[in-house]
């Protein structure tokens, strides 16, 4: 080990720049995986900012943005002991005609609007939900005004055919498959149009949070491959794991730093078969060496002078 080590730093001219190299890859890949990660929370604000414990839905439910229309009937599975109360949630694509020309593809969140809602955002203040109750009105994040075609709060916008107006705005909330617009679950059913009676998922609420792993384990139990229960920290991450893995999205982020990394890698096996400085030609030490060829060689004792003392 000492004599490896004593060969490392008298020829570290040659490998200290490819460690460097090295490890500034692995710091790259580290903060571009963190800027990933960071980037697809954003899929999972519907429901990091819900009050609910429990989000019920269609069976292989992908994502939170891909939920299919399920009846609100479902509600009747939730009532068990552990359940403080149930609503229904409406969630769906729909696109937004600008009013300067061309069109945005939005995601419409339509929820209860009591104080006691639990699947309206926490920005959703008191003076905005009163705002909400008021048909075909909206709130949007205030980062995308430009995205939406609009300039100010009091705009109006055709959706689906029906004529919106944004009433106020929330901070931290933008979209990244299109801009959110919160609403009151009866605008999201005026213009999403789904049949009679069916909503996007069912929430609930529980008395002691730490019941819902055992309620949903016990609903998988009883309606296997009829429902899709979760978590609220479940659910989120489903999300967010379905836009890493099955999205092309990510592939974007990932190959960047991998390149880095292997370019690094190559570097420093090219730096390791270098001709040696003749200043260190007296000095045996172990590397790995290529033939004439350029064909890999096993490890040997090699001196500088270029002969082979033993092989491995």
């Amino acid at each position: 080990m000492s004599y490896a080590l004593s060969t490392l730093w008298y020829e570290r001219q040659r490998y200290v720049p490819a460690v460097l190299a090295v490890a500034f890859s692995c710091l790259l890949i580290a903060l571009q995986c963190g800027l990933l990660l960071g980037l697809f929370s954003i899929t999972s604000i519907p429901i990091d900012e819900s009050r609910a414990d429990l989000w019920v839905g269609h069976p292989e439910v992908p994502s939170v943005d891909l939920g299919r229309p399920i009846p609100e009937a479902w509600q009747s599975y939730l009532a068990l002991p552990e359940v403080e109360r149930t609503e229904p949630y409406m969630e769906g694509f729909a696109y937004w005609y600008k009013p300067t020309g061309g069109m945005e593809l939005t995601l419409v969140i339509g929820t209860r609007l009591g104080p006691d809602s639990i699947g309206a955002i926490h920005q959703l203040t008191a003076e905005l939900r009163t705002l909400l109750a008021e048909p075909m009105a909206v709130v949007i994040d205030d980062g995308e005004f430009g995205r939406l075609g609009i300039k100010k709060v009091g705009d109006t916008a055709e959706i689906s055919g029906k004529r919106v107006r944004v009433v106020g705005t929330v901070t931290g909330l933008r979209g990244l498959a299109g801009p959110y617009l919160f609403c009151s679950i009866y605008t999201a059913q005026a213009i999403l149009n789904p049949p009679i009676g069916q909503c996007t998922f069912i929430l609930a609420k529980c008395h002691h949070k730490e019941d819902a792993p055992k309620i949903v384990e016990k609903l998988k139990q009883e309606y296997p491959k009829k429902i899709s229960p979760f978590t609220r920290d479940a659910f989120s991450l489903h999300s967010r794991m379905h836009w890493l893995t099955k999205t092309k999205a990510a592939s974007l982020w990932d190959w960047p730093p991998c390149w880095d990394f292997w370019l690094a890698l190559s570097s420093l096996a090219r730096r390791s078969t270098r001709q040696p400085s003749p200043r260190s030609r007296s000095m045996p030490c172990c590397v790995p060496w290529a033939s004439h060829a350029g064909e890999w060689q096993p490890w040997c004792w090699r001196s500088r002078s270029g002969s082979a003392w033993l092989a491995s």
